[in-house]
């Protein structure tokens, strides 16, 4: 099993993995950053870790302040855990698209194509395998479509009649998802008796700018969707039941559109923090990638087939931890309730119900009942993966607004004063910000204070290389 991998061991995207074991684990060579679209195309203000337009900060960096932005997370290997695992990392060295991207999106549509049965349990809530996904790539050549080309491939070899008829686009209203996946009298076996749907926009922008139309219910709706999967609108005229639904998303988007169109509302109302945001990039150049060989990964689709069918035939019944996993739990919870500060924060507090979801689903592929230690250490790995993304996608910057400017201010050996440090943040911060700031910089700066008769004198400079 992959899980059997050493903890520490991380599928390095940078390509210096050197690590070998009954299965070679293939890594992925990665191109330099190139610079990416600032936060200003955005209204809003700036967030933690970036610049804004009046700190006159030109859109690429200079050298110094590079360590200092967001690196793009690595998988950890263990999120590539099972039959599915497997096969992700089989065919990776045949494919321009990112692992991660592959083993989410495949994830997610097995998720939908189980069904609303099997569910895990925190505290009165019930979470069941659907996920909402958002592949995040820093152009439109990250191979989103491509990652989601394979991944509904395999889906296909599992489950061609869910492929073709519960896959849908073209998300324009939350009255669209309640009117498709509507109540209808048990009698009228015609209807529509099957409640799951797995929705895939490659445009995921449209969808957030139709939940900006004045009176839009898609976020409401959607919410609903991830929570519990009954749904109601309560219009006059035409009011709508639809119960028992699963509603699984699949989103596609650069990061220049999500940061412009996602609204403060949609990451303060609980909209964005339902979703596992993943990172995606092109891994590598193939002038002649050659088509998926299936038969290269018979075994595994079959494993996965099994499982999917059985989970599938479960019924409502909850899945437990293990008392080892129940352990592991008990430390994981804690670490996923330490909550980053600002919009990074926002959109990845809900870390225990996405957990659990994401271990839900491993145990399910596997083809058992109860989630293990291997499970959760799956989870977290991907779990972490999505984090980290999330920070790539939302800050450009590890370090805040004023430790930037003040870092910028320092360049070519100028030094810089307490009154200088207020003053290249606009005289609008407090003793206690200013050393804030400076206490996340102490590994870039040499801080001089001298006692006087009235204030100490603090002078600032940078450290020499």
């Amino acid at each position: 099993m992959l899980f059997d991998y050493p903890q520490h061991f991380i599928l390095d995207i940078s390509g210096n993995n050197n690590y070998h074991n009954d299965k070679l684990i293939r890594t992925i060579m990665k191109k330099p950053n190139t610079p990416e679209t600032s936060h200003n195309d955005s209204e809003a203000s700036p967030k933690r870790g970036e610049l804004s337009e009046s700190s006159n900060a030109p859109l690429n960096s200079p050298n110094s302040l590079e360590p200092l932005r967001v690196p793009e997370p690595n998988l950890d290997i263990r999120a590539l855990h099972g039959p599915l695992g497997t096969i992700v990392d089989t065919i990776q060295p045949d494919t321009e698209a990112h692992p991660a991207a592959i083993l989410i999106q495949a994830m997610t549509g097995l998720g939908n194509i189980i069904g609303r049965g099997p569910y895990c349990q925190i505290q009165e809530n019930r979470h069941y395998a659907n996920l909402f996904t958002i592949v995040v790539g820093a152009s439109s050549v990250a191979r989103k479509g491509t990652a989601w080309g394979i991944a509904k491939t395999l889906l296909n070899q599992i489950a061609p009649s869910w492929v073709s008829s519960n896959i849908k686009n073209g998300l324009q209203s939350g009255e669209a998802i309640v009117g498709h996946l509507q109540d209808f009298p048990i009698s009228d076996t015609s209807l529509l008796l099957d409640k799951r749907l797995c929705l895939v926009e490659d445009e995921f922008s449209q969808v957030l700018q139709a939940g900006k139309r004045n009176g839009s219910k898609v976020s409401s709706i959607m919410r609903l969707g991830w929570d519990h999967g009954n749904l109601h609108l309560l219009t006059k005229k035409n009011p709508l039941t639809a119960t028992g639904c699963h509603i699984s998303v699949i989103g596609h988007i650069t990061r220049k559109e999500l940061r412009k169109l996602l609204s403060s509302n949609d990451t303060s109302n609980g909209f964005a923090n339902r979703f596992l945001w993943i990172f995606s990039k092109r891994t590598k150049l193939l002038s002649q990638a050659p088509s998926l060989d299936l038969n290269s990964i018979t075994k595994e689709l079959q494993m996965l087939e099994n499982a999917v069918f059985k989970a599938s035939r479960m019924g409502e019944v909850e899945i437990k931890r293990s008392a080892r996993a129940d352990l592991l739990w008990n430390d994981l919870y804690k670490e996923l309730n330490d909550i980053p500060e600002g919009l990074w924060g926002d959109t990845t507090s809900r870390g225990p119900a996405q957990v659990m979801r994401l271990a839900l689903l491993y145990c399910l592929l596997d083809g058992e009942k109860t989630i293990e230690p291997h499970h959760l250490l799956a989870a977290k790995a991907l779990w972490n993966y999505s984090r980290d993304s999330a920070r790539w996608v939302f800050e450009e910057y590890t370090v805040s607004d004023p430790a930037l400017r003040i870092l910028k201010a320092l360049e070519d050996g100028k030094t810089l004063s307490g009154a200088d440090i207020h003053r290249i943040n606009h005289n609008k911060l407090s003793a206690e910000e200013k050393n804030a700031a400076l206490e996340e910089i102490k590994d870039e700066i040499d801080l001089e204070v001298r006692k006087t008769r009235g204030r100490d004198k603090v002078t600032v400079r940078r450290k020499a290389a």
